[in-house]
């Protein structure tokens, strides 16, 4: 049962949908991060924060529930987003004194929850039984090595990458995490078997 995954999404999509309502008229979903939502020195930033948190420990605690290596790259990519949410982003304002220690370890939080959930979606490509649900997961994988390239060529419109990309990750884990992870070629076999 995926309750904690549905509903940390939930919070989640909340916390980034009203930002420019606790943020204020500085913040464009177009070309403003979600990370700058939660960034050091934002008023509510905890809103945000806790969309990462609870994000993170929903998907660990998720994973834990189907224990398998196949779960662990999401589970490391909950782990990664409760990271990027403990460590902040800079500021939106250049003009305010921040920390670049911080910022580092958000940033370097935010790589490597992409690369785990980029290393679970090809995962699932090759263990899915279905061409269909195989070429999904192949091109989840895709949309989280290209979309992050397209906001660095296209900072004006990097939250309109950014949000395409959550939206359809997103999906995904609502729809198959963890239930529906397949986690060794024994189940795989089965899976075909029982579709024959």
């Amino acid at each position: 049962m995926n309750k904690i995954t549905k509903i940390a999404i939930i919070y989640f999509s909340l916390a980034v949908a009203t930002g420019t309502i606790y943020f204020g008229t500085n913040y464009c979903h177009t070309s403003n991060l979600i990370s700058e939502l939660g960034a050091q020195k934002t008023p509510y930033n905890y809103i945000m924060v806790s969309g990462f948190l609870i994000l993170g420990i929903g998907l660990a605690i998720n994973a834990a529930k189907k224990p398998s290596a196949a779960v662990i790259p999401f589970a490391m990519f909950g782990l990664f987003m409760a990271m990027a949410g403990i460590f902040k982003h800079k500021p939106v304002d250049p003009n305010q004194i921040y920390s670049i220690t911080e910022h580092n370890l958000h940033s370097a939080a935010a790589t490597f929850a992409g690369i785990s959930i980029t290393i679970g979606f090809v995962w699932q490509g090759i263990m899915q039984t279905r061409n269909m649900l195989k070429s999904v997961c192949f091109y989840l994988a895709f949309v989280c090595f290209a979309f992050p390239m397209l906001m660095l060529y296209f900072p004006s419109y990097q939250g309109i990458f950014q949000r395409l990309m959550y939206l359809q990750v997103f999906i995904w884990l609502w729809t198959f995490f963890p239930d529906k992870i397949i986690a060794d070629k024994s189940q795989k076999r089965a899976g075909a078997g029982h579709a024959a």
